[in-house]
């Protein structure tokens, strides 16, 4: 036998001693990536597999006055005879909160303010009070301020005809200002708003004219 026959042996071996090893590789291969994954057979002792899928969501605060959150709101008090009779008038409204909520008054004018100028001996501007009754599905709130505590920046409460309950909310309201309700109201309860002043008894006499404030009240979700 020569030379050239030995070496063509030679290499064939090799040529098969390679691809057994490439077979035996992806073998060995084909078994781990099979023992990574479990699979249920009928008849066998793991007769069921468990695929947990976890959900996970969440829901914001979210607070307004009535059906309609972010709705704006107007009524109307009237008083004819304020110097004489006073006012003593209420609005209901309802909160619609799924948290604890504040709510806040700002007043235009810090009380009942004249269309005309005040002279000697007059005035032009009746002081009045503001009550604030907040009832939500599991409590109440309530506090009384004067309506010259009800302007922006205002930080105590001191009303003229009502007796002094609660604290200061000036508004605008926000997660830390404003009268606060703790937890959410959201069953239709009614919450009010009541303005209140007695007949005028000075110092000094109001002069004659239209008189006019606004009272803004705004909610927001408390911290």
């Amino acid at each position: 036998m020569g030379l050239g026959s030995r070496t063509r042996r030679e290499a064939n071996a090799s040529i098969w001693l390679v691809a057994y090893r490439i077979a035996v590789a992806a073998l060995l291969l084909h078994a781990g990536a099979a023992s990574a994954q479990v699979t249920a057979y009928a008849g066998s002792a793991q007769p069921n597999v468990t695929l947990s899928i976890f959900l996970k969501a969440s829901v914001g605060q979210r607070c307004g006055i009535g059906e309609s959150l972010g709705a704006s709101l107007s009524v109307a008090l009237v008083a004819p005879d304020l110097d004489v009779a006073g006012i003593d008038q209420s609005v209901s409204f309802t909160l619609n909160c799924n948290t604890a909520a504040r709510v806040a008054v700002v007043s235009d004018h810090g009380g009942f303010v004249a269309d005309t100028g005040s002279a000697p001996g007059f005035t032009n501007l009746a002081p009045y009070d503001v009550e604030l009754t907040l009832v939500g599905d599991d409590g109440v709130a309530r506090a009384v301020c004067g309506a010259a505590d009800l302007r922006p920046g205002a930080t105590s409460c001191a009303p003229t005809y009502l007796i002094p309950a609660g604290g200061n909310f000036a508004g605008p309201a926000s997660v830390t200002s404003g009268l606060r309700l703790a937890g959410p109201a959201l069953a239709g309860r009614q919450s009010t708003l009541r303005v209140k002043a007695g007949a005028w008894r000075g110092p000094g006499l109001l002069v004659a004219g239209r008189y006019a404030d606004t009272l803004t009240l705004t909610v927001s979700p408390a911290s």
